[in-house]
């Protein structure tokens, strides 16, 4: 007896649902559907690689448990052999939250995981790869932070900083200095020798400023060859020490341009923050006004500001 049934339809959407795998296998992302009881059901090639997996494993349709625990870099964190078994259940636990989350891979890769509900109650994952995302926030960032001919601070990030720092002086009143500081006869190294190596200098002294500077400390470039160096936990004698420091170490350098030796020098001027001032431009301030100071008296020296005097009213 023959019978004969009609299976176009069937091979119809076998074709398509091929199609469909290799599409999937194909796109940049990774993509692995979870049934109800978070065992997979299908993951393209881009989830296969990235957990390791072989056909074999594939096959026999495993737990989302059983894939991050037998993943090769499954403990590439360096977690404790005690910690794994807590670890991995926090991970599949992640795998029931809707919503999206990022991850840093042990090669140093930053995928974002986007979790969503199927109708079966199961979970689609989808893996996107977003360092290249990350990395341009990143240069963002710096570019909006970071002055590009020193590598300090410039000066919006640097009173940015410095004013929370001001914050903790007025709720702790602990002892906070300013430095503020000026290339000597900067004008005559560029007309003499050419902006590069007026640009030379300025990172050259940028450089001796971060070499002397604290953890805690805070440097930026505030103009052209302007510096300020912000120094928590520090009275003005320490603030003094600091500012000699950088001084002697500009002055003991050697730059080389057409084949001539020169060296620089530097002014600074020093202040420490009071009570009465109204922030971190006050603080500023006189600290420029000590810099000019040491201009005034001949330059290659660090003055301190001296608040001035609260006169005494007699009594009545």
């Amino acid at each position: 007896m023959l019978s004969y049934t009609y299976v176009t339809d069937i091979v119809r959407h076998a074709d398509e649902l091929e199609i469909l795998r290799n599409a999937l296998d194909n796109i940049s992302d990774g993509v692995l559907l979870l049934d109800a009881d978070l065992n997979a059901q299908y993951m393209n090639q881009k989830v296969r690689d990235y957990w390791g997996l072989s056909e074999a494993q594939v096959a026999a349709h495993p737990s989302y448990a059983e894939i991050i625990a037998g993943a090769p870099h499954a403990n590439a964190r360096g977690i404790p052999p005690e910690q794994l078994d807590a670890f991995f259940a926090a991970r599949v636990e992640l795998a029931r939250t809707p919503g999206a989350r990022d991850t840093l891979t042990p090669d140093g890769r930053h995928i974002r995981v986007h979790c969503a509900v199927t109708p079966n109650g199961g979970r689609m994952l989808t893996y996107c790869d977003i360092s290249d995302l990350v990395r341009s926030a990143e240069q963002l960032e710096k570019l909006a932070t970071i002055d590009s001919m020193t590598g300090l601070f410039n000066r919006r990030h640097f009173l940015a900083l410095a004013a929370a720092e001001w914050s903790r002086f007025l709720r702790y009143q602990r002892p906070l200095s300013m430095l503020a500081i000026d290339v000597d006869h900067f004008k005559s190294v560029n007309d003499r020798y050419g902006h590069a190596v007026g640009d030379e200098a300025i990172a050259s002294v940028a450089a001796t400023c971060q070499q002397c500077k604290r953890a805690s400390d805070i440097v930026g470039r505030i103009g052209g060859e302007e510096f300020a160096v912000l120094l928590p936990e520090t009275d003005p004698e320490q603030a003094a020490i600091v500012a000699e420091r950088i001084r002697e170490k500009v002055a003991g350098q050697v730059l080389f341009a057409h084949k001539v030796r020169f060296g620089m020098t530097i002014s600074i001027g020093i202040a420490s923050a009071t009570a009465g001032m109204s922030g971190i431009e006050a603080l500023l301030r006189p600290a420029d006004q000590a810099l000019y100071q040491a201009k005034a008296e001949g330059r290659n020296r660090a003055v301190q500001w001296t608040p001035p005097l609260v006169p005494k009213f007699a009594a009545e």
